[in-house]
């Protein structure tokens, strides 16, 4: 039988008067019981907000990271299966890469979250990570028959408006986000992967957002790029209006949807993997049921692919006192390469020429994990 917070507190106060206590005592009690019951009441609606899963990642694949104290737990677990003999070591004694991972990751995380915090920007970024079971089959590096979770890391900012309508070139508020990025990319060993996703919101032709979204991964990685990245593999992923993270289709909700992500791994397989796995999220679907109702009823073209660009920056930025008279995000093609005009925060302009490689990576089907 379930009883209210006051029926209870009322319950108890006549009861305790009854028994002989006076009816101020009694009522003490029940004002301190209700209090007991309102600050349980809030826990529980707080420790649900805390757990739901939010639209960032609609599958629950992926897990928010809020902050990592420490990797010492991660290491000192390394250290003690090693000594076990349950982890794979090379020649000399050392552990085989893949071992050593998660450590990474966990130091990666946590060098973010206090870049982050530092910046002044750690309201504005959501971290999600999970693993990605990759074998030998994918990744060649591996011994035969080997199959290994590796780390993946999804750096998402739900409330940022990374670009005007139409335009591929960052606004500059979101500069400072990028800075993170970059400071962060150039800590790493030199076989991360950084992925570069742009977005587009749903208006406009189909076609045209994918080529706009592609326009603004490559735009976001040449930023990054004039920040200092001199290291790792680097990518770009065209989502079009396809993974929107605001369903609604109100014009001043959708300027969210015109954004940059970023996906971090140690090798690139495990992040391709993971964007096979990405299932397009429809503005006629909807990541909640409040957004539901924005929904119309429309149809939309089944996506089978998604253009994946391997994208090779190394000593590309001119470095020339040259006044560029392209407007900023301007793209060029020519005999170098493709050229992408970047103005940063303070207005000053640079060119730099990406070696573009060009995939297609097909989705999975829905029984094909």
């Amino acid at each position: 039988m379930r009883v209210s917070e006051q029926g209870f507190c009322l319950f108890l106060a006549e009861n305790l008067e009854t028994r002989g206590m006076g009816s101020d005592a009694a009522m003490l009690i029940q004002t301190a019981l209700s209090r007991v019951f309102t600050l349980a009441a809030a826990l529980i609606s707080l420790a649900i907000v805390w757990s739901a899963p939010a639209a960032a990642d609609p599958e629950g694949r992926l897990t928010r990271i809020h902050w990592v104290e420490s990797c010492k737990a991660i290491r000192d677990d390394l250290l003690k299966r090693k000594a076990n003999g349950l982890v794979d070591l090379d020649a000399n004694g050392n552990f085989q890469w893949y071992e050593v991972m998660a450590y990474q990751h966990c130091g990666r995380v946590r060098r973010l979250l206090t870049a982050a915090r530092d910046a002044g920007i750690a309201d504005q970024i959501e971290f999600w990570d999970g693993t990605e079971t990759v074998s030998d089959l994918i990744l060649r590096e591996l011994p035969p028959g080997k199959e290994v979770d590796l780390p993946i890391l999804r750096i998402v900012f739900p409330e940022n408006v990374f670009f005007d309508t139409a335009s591929f070139q960052p606004r500059p508020e979101v500069w400072p986000v990028l800075q993170v990025i970059a400071d962060s990319i150039n800590k790493e060993p030199d076989h991360i992967a950084l992925f570069v996703a742009g977005h587009s919101d749903f208006r406009g032709a189909r076609d045209y957002n994918e080529a706009l979204s592609r326009r603004r991964a490559r735009t976001g990685l040449a930023s990054i790029k004039v920040l200092g990245v001199d290291r790792g593999e680097t990518y770009t992923v065209a989502f079009g209006e396809d993974l929107p993270i605001n369903a609604s289709l109100s014009v001043a909700d959708i300027g969210v949807n015109r954004r940059l992500e970023f996906l971090i791994a140690p090798v690139a397989e495990v992040a391709i993997q993971y964007i096979r796995k990405q299932k397009p999220i429809l503005p006629c679907i909807g990541n909640e049921d409040r957004e539901i109702g924005y929904c119309p009823d429309l149809e939309r073209p089944t996506v089978t692919e998604i253009p994946i660009e391997k994208i090779d920056t190394a000593g590309s930025v001119e470095g020339r006192e040259t006044v560029y008279t392209e407007n900023p995000g301007t793209v060029v093609d020519d005999d170098q390469g493709e050229k992408v005009v970047v103005q940063d925060a303070q207005g000053k302009k640079q060119v730099v020429v990406l070696e573009v490689e060009r995939h297609k990576v097909i989705i999975y089907g829905a029984d094909d994990y």
